[in-house]
């Protein structure tokens, strides 16, 4: 496979397979699962030092040997193991029959080779202090500019202002009216959450990005105000400009379409870096879960906000998303029950309270 690096946004990304009008990236220092771009504002880069270092090795040792075995049947099946993702997931369920473990730990593992060249990660290090809402800042707002600006040092050191200095001031936010959850002045979708993230950029627990306590009221008051901003029969579709990187979904993953105005809005909600739990159990659906529903045998995927719970029987629920029919769609409602056992299976709820 030829290497070949380009970033975005101020992200880095490796070319995985150049198809017919794009290229499947996967993002090198996060790595997820690999996304079809269509677009002509990447930006060719130096393969990074680190990647070069991890291919230039040439003995493995035996846990190296053991993770290239677990993902030699994805490595012998590309481009279609990088381009479906129906055919991914089947070869990873049953190498992960085969070999006593989970697929979700297969394509971890994979992609994460296909990213960084690399099969284990690497161990933590001694260093200076960890400053992520830093690196947050860094990245969201000066190397993904298109000119490096005052706007970001003003950032960063108003962020610097914001430490916890232990006198507890740190522990309760302000009550503040966040701007509407729209679009202004030609902004795609990352751009827009950039500039709402950093209303409220530090994340505290117990609390909703407006400075209120987490409860259903209050979740449901700021759902209503994002409708007036992003309300139904807005157009959101699957091409670039409705692309946005977020961690609504547990790790950090570039999404786009459905599962970007899912992942937007809950950011939006509850903070970016607002804490994630997984499950599925979905007799504990909660308003303002998303949901990442899934179905290998159709191929079907799809990614929601929930708005109500039990809006006309005790099995439904109902929700938002983005891409339906390429438009933002509110006040829709489904059931439980409608879920066959495959889509159960496969599907995970995304709980940040």
């Amino acid at each position: 496979m030829t290497v070949k690096f380009v970033s975005y946004n101020g992200i880095e990304y490796r070319v995985l397979h150049v198809g017919e009008g794009g290229m499947w990236l996967i993002p090198y220092e996060e790595p997820a699962q690999p996304f079809f771009y269509t677009g002509d504002e990447v930006e060719r880069i130096q393969t990074p030092e680190d990647f070069l270092e991890q291919s230039s090795k040439k003995k493995l040792t035996a846990a190296q040997q053991s993770r290239l075995a677990l993902i030699q049947p994805l490595l012998d099946a590309q481009p279609r193991s990088i381009t479906d993702r129906a055919y991914r997931l089947v070869v990873a369920k049953e190498v992960a029959q085969r070999e006593g473990t989970t697929y979700k730990r297969v394509l971890r593992l994979y992609y994460r080779y296909l990213a960084q060249g690399v099969l284990t990660a690497p161990k933590g290090c001694g260093g200076g202090e960890s400053r992520p809402e830093f690196d947050w800042a860094i990245k969201t707002f000066y190397f993904s500019a298109k000119k490096f600006s005052l706007q970001a040092c003003v950032v960063l050191i108003k962020l610097d202002e914001m430490k916890d200095t232990g006198d507890g001031s740190g522990d309760t936010p302000t009550e503040i009216s966040r701007s509407p959850f729209a679009f202004q002045d030609g902004e795609n979708v990352q751009q827009m959450m950039n500039r709402l993230n950093a209303e409220a950029p530090k994340y505290y627990e117990g609390y909703l990005t407006n400075g209120k306590p987490i409860t259903e009221e209050n979740i449901k008051e700021m759902l209503s105000e994002a409708e007036k901003g992003m309300p139904s029969r807005t157009k959101w579709d699957i091409s670039d400009f409705y692309q946005y990187g977020t961690r609504a979904f547990g790790n950090y993953r570039y999404a786009y379409a459905c599962s970007a105005f899912a992942g937007a809005l809950s950011d939006y909600i509850f903070g970016k870096d607002a804490p994630v739990t997984e499950h599925q159990n979905f007799d504990n659906i909660k308003v303002r879960d998303v949901l990442w529903l899934k179905n290998s045998d159709t191929g079907y995927a799809h990614a929601i906000l929930v708005t109500t719970i039990h809006p006309t029987t005790d099995d439904s629920y109902g929700f938002t998303n983005g891409n339906l029919g390429g438009m933002v769609i509110w006040d829709n409602y489904t059931y439980i029950d409608s879920l066959d056992e495959t889509t159960k299976a496969e599907s995970y709820i995304y709980s940040r309270y």
